[in-house]
């Protein structure tokens, strides 16, 4: 079993004791559907896009680099370019996230990838 496994399973061992204990907070993964809906494992039908939370910065499209305006004065400006993170990225279909639930309201918190891809 690899690592990747492994964790899938502690989380999948957490996640079961949480929802017994009836714990208000639940974590677990998801993956992005075509239709941008949320489908996880324990549901049979997809959660739709209309229907669930998303941590604001993986709802926008970012440049590989951003241009700002470091000073202005006498109409004379000084602009520098700062490239964002590697990573940072619009959530798309096929995306295995990590969707947080507080009470009944599922949030994706982050996107995941496999450590061969650091």
């Amino acid at each position: 079993m690899n690592a990747f496994d492994r964790m899938s399973l502690l989380m999948q061992k957490q996640s079961q004791k949480i929802v017994t204990d009836n714990s208000k907070v639940l974590l677990e993964f998801g993956i992005i559907t075509e239709e941008l809906g949320l489908k996880i494992a324990r549901f049979d039908v997809e959660i739709p896009k209309s229907e669930y939370y998303i941590d604001k910065r993986l709802s926008i499209d970012y440049d590989s680099k951003k241009t700002v305006t470091t000073s202005s004065k006498n109409g004379h400006t000084h602009s520098v370019d700062i490239p964002l993170t590697d990573g940072i990225a619009k959530i798309k279909s096929g995306d295995m996230v990590l969707v947080c639930w507080v009470d009944n309201d599922p949030i994706i918190v982050s996107v995941l990838t496999g450590s061969e891809n650091m």
